[in-house]
């Protein structure tokens, strides 16, 4: 994704209908109703910043919250978290409008079952330093992915291709310019996702999940 297209996925904040991001991903990638796909991640490391149990990639990253939660159908813009103690930044994703789901080999996930274990979304929101870092970007925009490759993510696979991944960058509204990357690129486009170390990425397809998500 250029940062033209990042910025333009910004723009157009009252889609009605999810956006697709990404390209080169093995299997379909589809447009559904809003509410239908959506992301729940966390679960391993109490982190002080925020208050609440994250995923991690090693001890120095943590991430997790959740993308277009729904139970009504019309799905709720989500809640994003992603702490780097290396950088000592701290984005939160507040609005999260834009959406796209597909397939990696071999589609799908389980618990719950859904059709996808792909998703990619865009939004905005805030960056600011921590640990003694005064840095405060205000609003901001970012693009990510994540992958439901296995349950529980992190845990029991033996094959690194069965560990969820993920990936982000948070970039100026403006400019375009990258202000946090995470995973392997170089920030002109959503980094390809790396594995996490901790936690559980998992995708949703109903809008109302049985048993309710913690």
């Amino acid at each position: 994704m250029r940062r033209t297209d990042m910025r333009t996925a910004i723009i157009i904040v009252s889609v009605v209908a999810l956006t697709l991001f990404g390209a080169g991903s093995a299997g379909a990638w589809v447009t559904l109703p809003s509410g239908i796909c959506w992301l729940t991640g966390g679960g391993v490391k109490f982190e002080p910043v925020t208050g609440t149990r994250l995923a991690e990639h090693q001890p120095q990253v943590t991430f997790g919250g959740n993308v277009h939660p729904a139970c009504d159908g019309a799905g709720a813009g989500g809640n994003w978290n992603h702490v780097d103690h290396d950088s000592k930044l701290h984005f939160h994703g507040t609005d999260i409008p834009n959406i796209g789901c597909g397939n990696v080999e071999p589609p799908g996930s389980t618990s719950p079952d859904t059709p996808f274990n792909v998703i990619e979304f865009a939004g905005s929101g805030t960056l600011q330093g921590i640990a003694g870092n005064k840095d405060d970007f205000g609003t901001v925009c970012f693009a990510a992915r994540a992958e439901d490759r296995n349950e529980p993510g992190s845990n029991g696979a033996k094959d690194g291709a069965l560990i969820d991944r993920y990936s982000l960058v948070v970039f100026d509204c403006g400019t375009g310019q990258p202000l946090l990357v995470f995973g392997d690129g170089t920030g002109n486009e959503i980094p390809t996702p790396v594995p996490i170390t901790g936690g559980n990425l998992q995708m949703h397809s109903n809008p109302c999940d049985n048993p309710p998500l913690q």
